[in-house]
């Protein structure tokens, strides 16, 4: 037996320990080296970088909110943080809708390597929602992107999604709308009426609306739409809040429930389809009561609605008669007045209600003076009243004979949505009585048939004679006269007949001197001023404001017309039409579509004004 002494017992201890500190270090110092030289190992911390992809949950219930979360790492050599981050054409995949990628926000870390240096990293994240249309599968292929000019095509493998119902909400919560007409005629309205609720006996601590459809919808106009009951405003995500009714309470299968209601008038301006995207009512209980310091458990249900559409179709050109201004919709007409007998000269309150349901705010009031049949009456006055589902005209109508014994029908030429065919839709005629006026005469308004001829004109000479040797100048022996009275008076009915021509010679193409014609010459300055603003609603009514001025109609009548056509493109170049198409389609995405990037650049409508100006728009 072999007996060692504790010194060199010490002694080889400290050797073996040495020699193990250098092998550690060796083997550290290789592998930093072998992340230079290998490629497949990605480092961000030694410059190079790293993209990870993958959902945020791969088992979600109905209405749940899921995205693909993108996470880009950097190191000190990676380029700058905040850019150079590019993403590819996302994946089409049946029965999901992808949103745009959002930023998540940037942190920035140091750390330190296997030699202890320091070294700083940066990681900027990405969010791209995922809306799935219903429970199912879902196979997500990988997606492309490009950081600063290299591309990564994340994950290696597709993701997989699996959506399930939440038969818990089903029995907590409900939310239904009513049926939505599969098809509507351009300019017709439709109502969208949205109910929901919980169950009564349960306290919540957050809700949320989500309608991601409401206000984005392109070539889609809100009109006026009538409330009755106690409104609220409804948390709809974020700070947004949205008007709604409540309802009394609802029993459901033997359980009461807390109901709303949102509903909402509607017209298209454009032929195509009017999509709603899936709407989710979110529900969020107070959690369970737990100990003094700590939190109950809480979580939310959601209560999902199936996505719909609308398909919109023009008014068929069809059998359009020539009298038709727009109206679109299935109504009635009827008449009134408050006094019938009334003396000569004295208005009658014609009055005109059309009732039902059609686009009722928009066409243009029936022009009496353009009516044969009244040719015996004078229009003094029209007072237009509108409403959702009521329009009241009310004319001051004068009634110019005597022997007048009814106000005649009143025509107005209607695309009636129901049968799909134009009618012509008239009031019944109204019986009045006219009394004649004796100090009036044949005249109504009391002006006297008997024409007072006008005062002989006398000329005389002013000066017949010479007063005396010294008052005048003598030519040839005879004296000379100046011009008398009847030379001043040619000359001043040569003037107004001078000015009368040339006044007509201006007013040739209109009266220059008319609000009309003021508010064309000065649309130009009024765009210039209203392009202050970046906003894209306002950029819109600026837009149209200008196209109002410059055609002479309401600024109401360009909103979603797709083309410069008919009367007012007269003239114009191929290339003002194809601009105006360009601004209406951008405008129209930023104001109805949500796409606030797409408004065109103040600069850009500046520069289609001053062309269509010069154009002779």
């Amino acid at each position: 037996m072999t007996f060692i002494s504790m010194p060199k017992l010490l002694l080889g201890a400290s050797l073996a320990f040495v020699a193990a500190f250098f092998v550690a270090d060796a083997a550290a110092v290789a592998l930093s080296s072998s992340s230079f030289s290998a490629p497949a190992v990605v480092t961000a911390a030694q410059g190079q970088t790293e993209v990870e992809v993958g959902l945020t949950s791969g088992l979600v219930k109905v209405g749940e909110p899921v995205a693909i979360r993108i996470t880009v790492s950097r190191g000190t050599g990676g380029g700058q943080a905040g850019g150079g981050v590019k993403f590819g054409l996302l994946p089409e995949v049946e029965g999901i809708e992808f949103g745009r990628p959002q930023g998540a926000g940037t942190s920035t870390y140091m750390s330190t390597d296997s030699r202890g240096r320091t070294v700083a990293s940066t990681k900027q994240s990405y969010l791209i929602e995922v809306k799935p249309s219903g429970a199912g599968e879902y196979v997500i292929p990988p997606i492309s992107l490009t950081v600063d000019g290299d591309v990564f095509v994340r994950p290696i493998e597709p993701m997989q999604l699996k959506i399930v119902e939440d038969l818990a909400a089903s029995d907590l919560l409900f939310m239904e709308r009513q049926p939505l007409p599969e098809r509507v005629y351009e300019g017709e309205p439709y109502t969208v009426e949205i109910d929901w609720g919980w169950d009564a006996g349960l306290d919540y601590e957050g809700l949320n609306l989500r309608i991601p459809w409401y206000g984005r919808q392109d070539g889609v106009v809100e009109l006026e739409t009538p409330t009755s009951g106690q409104v609220y405003d409804f948390p709809a995500g974020g700070n947004a809040r949205i008007p709604v009714v409540g309802l009394p309470d609802v029993i459901r299968d033997g359980r009461k429930f807390r109901a709303f209601r949102l509903r909402r008038r509607f017209v298209a301006t454009r032929p195509g389809t009017v999509e709603f995207s899936r709407s989710i009512f979110e529900f969020a209980p107070m959690p369970e009561r737990g100990s003094r310091f700590i939190r109950g458990r809480t979580r939310s249900y959601y209560r999902p609605l199936d996505p719909s559409s609308i398909e919109v179709v023009p008014v068929p050109e069809k059998g359009r008669p020539v009298t038709w201004t727009g109206a679109v919709g299935s109504f009635e007409a009827k008449r009134s007045a408050l006094r019938r007998d009334v003396d000569a000269g004295e208005p009658v309150d014609f009055t005109i209600a059309y009732a039902g349901e059609g686009n009722l705010e928009f066409f243009p009031p029936p022009d009496l003076t353009r009516l044969p049949a009244f040719d015996r009456f004078r229009v003094l006055g029209v007072n237009d009243e509108k409403g959702a589902y009521e329009r009241v005209i009310k004319y001051d109508l004068v009634p110019l004979d005597a022997s007048i014994t009814e106000v005649p029908p009143v025509p107005l030429s209607v695309f009636d949505t129901k049968s799909g065919t134009y009618v012509e839709l008239e009031t019944e005629p109204l019986p009045i009585r006219v009394t004649a006026v004796e100090s009036a005469g044949d005249d109504p308004f009391g002006v006297k048939n008997e024409v007072e001829a006008p005062p002989a004109v006398v000329l005389r000479d002013i000066e017949a004679r010479p007063v005396g040797s010294s008052g005048g100048a003598r030519a040839g022996g005879v004296w000379r006269r100046g011009p008398g009275a009847g030379f001043a008076f040619l000359v001043l009915v040569l003037s107004f007949i001078g000015w009368y021509l040339m006044r007509r010679f201006a007013r040739a193409g209109g009266d220059p001197a008319s609000v009309e014609a003021r508010r064309r010459r000065g649309a130009l300055r009024a765009l210039e001023r209203d392009l202050s603003s970046s906003d894209p609603r306002a950029l819109s009514a600026a837009f149209e404001s200008f196209l109002g001025a410059r055609t002479g109609t309401e600024p109401a009548e360009w909103i979603g017309r797709a083309t410069l056509s008919g009367s007012d493109a007269l003239g114009l170049s191929d290339e003002l039409k194809n601009e105006y198409a360009g601004l209406r389609r951008d405008l129209d995405a930023a104001v109805f579509g949500g796409h606030t990037e797409a408004a065109p650049a103040p600069g850009r409508i500046r520069g289609f004004a001053r062309l269509a100006v010069k154009e002779g728009l």
